[in-house]
């Protein structure tokens, strides 16, 4: 009698833990394997878990005036979507560089820390080094006077990392978890082999009513976007604009914002016509998005959202920031493949998601 309620427990035991393994959800994407020629890295977000989930970065450069090995620390911004580094002339002077005459620095060395995934056998930790070097820097003079401009920070594109070889990186911005993670050429790695530094790990939110999908992208730019049925629109001086959609990583931003000339010119309702602030869109699509669990060729939409609607007047773009991919694409991953399409990935609920189908297409008035 005894031993059958013990093989009862056991039988309930392992029951539950074999739900529990059903209710974690799969990855959303296969993890990529080092190999001693790239070796695979991952540096974490200097942001913690309640704060805006930008790809910013610890990293140090050279004191150009100082010994041999002595670096400043400095907060570095990653994003695919800026072309150049660029920085104000105030604090590339303040990092004590001085200005050349075409307002192109050079930094000899710009050092990031990370954590070596799948670190050799051997080894005594998985601490790592990646180096860039010879380092373009486009220079300005920002307004404001000697102290403008000075944040300690320098922001930096993709490419800079990836040498522009963003297929053989397969780089991956992890929102949800904070980390950026890329494969690097092995002669810009430095193996410290001196602290099992937290590698950051790979979550995945519980939620069965949460699908996973993946919108393709071209860079940082979606293929697909709609407001309020418009794909492009008229200037009032009658220049026609089409709508434009970026994903902002790693520069900052929020959750959606638009320009002045898109938010009127597409039909959406300002919360007042002089310098508005926000906007309602009655509907909001990008896409095509797919997956698994996903039929037939659908969008992502969004109806009745209120987005920030920026003071800009020449620009044409809907921005969506960070905090667009943590509200709607849970666990969400920014991602290149193999392929060199990049591609955001995360769980979405079905009810944002309609039929390509039902795509508004709205007449464009004619200019009297």
């Amino acid at each position: 009698m005894r031993c059958s309620l013990r093989l009862a427990a056991l039988g309930s035991l392992l029951a539950a833990c074999a739900l529990g393994s059903a209710a974690d959800p799969p990855p959303l994407l296969k993890p990529v394997a080092g190999t001693s020629a790239a070796p695979r890295l991952r540096f974490p977000f200097a942001v913690p878990k309640n704060q805006t989930p930008d790809a910013q970065l610890k990293a140090r450069i050279p004191k150009p005036k100082g010994k041999k090995g002595e670096y400043t620390e400095i907060t570095l911004w990653v994003s695919p979507y800026v072309a150049n580094t660029g920085h104000s002339t105030q604090q590339w002077k303040a990092w004590g560089f001085e200005v050349p005459a075409d307002r192109v620095g050079v930094l000899p060395e710009l050092v990031i820390p990370g954590a070596q995934l799948g670190a050799a056998k051997g080894a005594k930790g998985r601490d790592a080094e990646f180096r860039v070097t010879n380092l373009k820097v486009q220079l300005g003079e920002a307004p404001g006077g000697e102290k403008a401009g000075i944040s300690n920070a320098l922001t930096v594109p993709l490419s800079a990392l990836t040498g522009g070889a963003d297929r053989a990186a397969e780089p991956r911005f992890y929102m949800n978890d904070r980390f950026l993670e890329l494969s690097a050429p092995a002669k810009a790695v430095k193996r410290l082999d001196t602290s099992d530094v937290p590698l950051g790990e790979v979550t995945g939110t519980d939620d069965a009513k949460l699908k996973a999908a993946t919108i393709p992208m071209t860079g940082p730019a979606f293929n697909y976007v709609s407001v309020n049925g418009f794909t492009q629109y008229q200037r009032p001086n009658g220049t026609p604009e089409r709508v434009v959609g970026y994903l902002l990583v790693g520069t900052g931003g929020g959750d959606i914002v638009m320009t002045v000339p898109m938010a009127r010119g597409c039909g959406a309702q300002l919360d007042k016509e002089i310098e508005p602030t926000s906007a309602i869109v009655k509907e909001l699509r990008i896409g095509p998005i797919t997956g698994p669990d996903l039929k037939g060729q659908r969008d992502f939409v969004l109806r009745d959202v209120k987005v920030t609607v920026s003071n800009n007047e020449s620009a044409s773009v809907v921005y969506f920031g960070p905090v667009f991919v943590e509200k709607y694409f849970k666990d969400g991953i920014n991602a290149c493949g193999p392929d060199g399409v990049w591609r955001l990935h995360g769980r979405v609920k079905p009810e944002e998601t309609d039929d390509v189908k039902t795509r508004i297409v709205p007449k464009v008035p004619k200019k009297p």
